[in-house]
């Protein structure tokens, strides 16, 4: 069965032992070997070529051969640098107003006595227990 990259690219690469190994975001070949590789972005932000031949399956997720090996300083993020204070929040610009979440006053029909509705088409109120038009 045949496997296109569109279905690998951003599936996640796993290990025997269950531990991902990174996210699939190329394939790729070496000049004058025919063999395909895999470019896997590991967790530490450094992409690794995983030999095609090493890849036991391919489905949801890649899964590697027993045999293959990751080395261990691929698989973990990098350190974080220690956070620094906070920094005092920026001020928050002001909300724009639009007219459509304005909130439009209430009109009762001077025929009936029951509320009117806005019909923004029109740019008039309508009474709907009346059928008519309210100026």
């Amino acid at each position: 069965m045949s496997v296109k990259l569109s279905d690998l690219r951003g599936k996640q690469v796993y290990s025997q032992d269950a531990r991902r190994v990174g996210e699939v975001v190329d394939f790729g070949f070496k000049v004058g070997d025919v063999t395909p590789s895999l470019i896997v972005r590991t967790p530490s932000g450094r992409e690794i070529e995983i030999p095609w031949s090493q890849v036991a399956a391919a489905r949801d997720i890649v899964l590697l051969k027993p045999e293959y090996k990751v080395p261990e300083e691929l698989l973990t993020p990098p350190a974080a640098a220690p956070a620094a204070a906070p920094a005092a929040p920026a001020p928050q610009a002001e909300r724009p107003r639009f007219s459509i979440f304005r909130r439009v006053e209430q009109k009762i029909c001077p025929y009936c006595g029951k509320p009117a509705t806005w019909i923004p088409q029109y740019q008039r109120w309508y009474c709907y227990n009346c059928q008519r038009y309210i100026d």
